[in-house]
């Protein structure tokens, strides 16, 4: 596998927010890269060091702590959907820990 794509529904309280994301695996440094092709549009134009969202679409993730598994990748996009969600109703993306359930 080296890319794939999955559509996501990220449910809210009143809200439904459609994401499609792909997970590229880069084997050169063995870990997965995310972008996010479809996402709500961002009303408040903050730059992607407050909703690590890249203009390629591109999920930032911290040096070393890249996701290595595909379980990882897609936790990690679960995590970061949930909080982008939030980020585009109330122009704040919550940097909380969280416990993700990916489904099969």
């Amino acid at each position: 596998m080296s890319k794939v794509t999955k559509y996501f529904r990220n449910r809210g309280a009143g809200y439904t927010d459609v994401y499609r994301i792909e997970f590229e695996w880069l084997e050169h440094v063995r870990y997965f890269v995310m972008y996010c092709h479809e996402h709500p549009d961002d009303p408040h134009g903050k730059s992607p060091e407050h909703h690590h969202l890249m203009g390629s679409g591109k999920l930032c993730q911290r040096a070393g702590r890249e996701s290595r598994t595909m379980e990882h990748a897609e936790a990690f996009a679960h995590w970061w959907m949930e909080r982008y969600s939030i980020y585009v109703r109330t122009g704040t993306f919550p940097m909380t820990s969280g416990t993700v359930r990916v489904p099969d």
